[in-house]
């Protein structure tokens, strides 16, 4: 380890950004840089078993990620959406990643609340503009919008309107009346050459239960979990942060006591990664006791969790 002083927990095009959410679709680099932790590894692998298999990509679908606040959720989502991108590509289609996550307001502002109707209304509305100004629409197709039928019936029969020779990956925003509405989207959501993602934490077994069911004549719903991080995995998480961190500079390591506290008092990976994030950033600005030869001890980190 040598070089200039460097935070090792800030990401690779985030690095002012205390918890970053990793972007592979956007940032090659952050590909490699997924930790097998609160199930994400399986995760994965459930998700790319059920896409990588013939003539299933270019079907399209639907994929949802559960677990709870902080699990990895949009991380995993940026993962499959990239892996989907590359794999759809391979298959001579051009492929675009579209983020919706921003276009709605938040479901916890009472100030913009709306309904499930006027949601998935403004999602379609807005799917619809990006596509068209990507020039990913048929000439004419983008007057869809108006079809009295709605945007479900819509995005159901998207490939119709899309041009030839191209895909789409769509990423859904946080959902408002919650299950009602990613229900509505699993059942609606069945266009050949589109597949959807969407997060959510209130999803219960028997929620996931009747997406699964949702009736298609392609690829069924896809529905993958993520658990809380476990104290073990705290280990994992930092040691694999620090071992990539060695190629671009020096920092100090962490105090093996830390690795009793940490787990206790951050419940999950990102809470983790903001705390790590501060510690070493407030050490680093500090411009004193940043060496490898220095440690991170629990009162460092306890300053940012009282």
């Amino acid at each position: 380890m040598n070089g200039a002083p460097v935070n090792p927990f800030a990401l690779p095009a985030l690095e002012h950004y205390e918890v970053g959410v990793l972007q592979p679709h956007l940032v090659a680099e952050h590909e490699h840089l997924y930790v097998d932790i609160c199930g994400g590894g399986g995760a994965f692998k459930e998700f790319t078993a059920a896409f990588d298999v013939p003539g299933a990509r270019e079907h399209g679908g639907f994929v949802l990620v559960v677990g709870r606040t902080g699990s990895g959720k949009s991380a995993l989502v940026n993962r499959c959406a990239a892996h989907l991108r590359d794999r759809l590509d391979e298959l001579g289609l051009r492929t675009t990643v579209l983020d919706l996550a921003p276009v709605l307001p938040s479901v916890f502002d009472p100030r913009d609340a709306l309904s499930r109707k006027e949601r998935i209304a403004g999602v379609g509305a807005e799917l619809l503009s990006r596509l068209h100004e990507l020039h990913l629409l048929k000439p004419g197709a983008e007057h869809s919008a108006a079809d009295s039928r709605g945007y479900p019936w819509l995005l159901r029969r998207l490939h119709t309107v899309l041009a030839a020779r191209t895909a789409v990956v769509v990423l859904l925003p946080s959902p408002g009346d919650l299950v009602d509405e990613v229900t509505e989207y699993a059942y609606a959501c069945g266009s050949p050459r589109v597949v959807f993602l969407a997060e959510s934490d209130r999803f219960f077994p028997e929620h996931i239960a009747h997406i699964r069911q949702a009736p298609s004549t392609r690829l069924p719903p896809t529905v993958v979990t993520l658990r809380q991080i476990q104290a073990h995995e705290v280990r994992l998480f930092v040691d694999d942060r620090l071992t990539r961190a060695a190629e671009r500079g020096t920092f100090p390591y962490v105090h093996e006591d830390a690795f009793t506290f940490l787990p206790r008092r951050c419940r999950s990976v990102k809470r983790l990664q903001e705390v790590l994030f501060k510690t070493y950033q407030a050490r680093l600005d500090a411009g004193a006791g940043y060496t490898a030869t220095d440690v991170v001890t629990i009162s460092d980190f306890q300053r940012f969790l009282d």
